[in-house]
This record gives structure tokens, sequence and C-alpha cells, in this order.
């Protein structure tokens, strides 16, 4: 089995402009483009959905399944209309 390079997966998925070209099926190669999304916010600081949902728009237009992946895969937490950068263990 082939360990993953996650420069090489960056490289695939974000064009230079940093907008995700597509959103990855394999599970690994997804994780790798939600860390680097999840690594826009702030640990500690609480966001409205709005803003989450505006920060994603400049990686993909498929926002709503950026952040519902990102809630999925424990990188943002979410209660009462906020996010947060949960801890990395991932």
């Amino acid at each position: 089995m082939r360990t993953l390079d996650p420069e090489k997966v960056m490289r695939n998925f974000i064009d230079a402009d940093g907008r995700l070209r597509q959103i990855p099926v394999k599970q690994a190669k997804l994780q790798v483009v939600l860390a680097h999304l999840a690594a826009q916010f702030e640990p500690g600081v609480r966001y409205p959905e709005r803003q989450v949902n505006e920060t994603l728009k400049r990686f993909h237009e498929d926002f709503c399944t950026l952040r519902r992946n990102l809630v999925d895969y424990r990188y943002l937490g979410r209660a009462d209309g906020d996010y947060w950068r949960l801890p990395t263990d991932n």
C-alpha cells in the first residue's frame, strides 16, 4: 500500500490561485484538503455559519458540502449556528 503524499494531493486538487478544482472522492485525499481548509479558521474562535460559508466560497462553489465534510470529519465543531476549529487528531 502506497503512502499518501499530502503535497501531491494539494497540487492535484488546488489551483495556483488557491481554488479547489474538485472535491476529492477518496477519503484520504479529502482529509488532506479538509485539513487545509480547516487551517483557514483560527483555533478558539467561534464563527457564524455565514462567515464559514464566505470563507469556503473562496475555495469552491459547493461550500455546503465542504462545510458538512469539515463537521463530519471533525475538523470543525458546530452548535447553535456557530462553528469552531477542533483540535486535530485526524
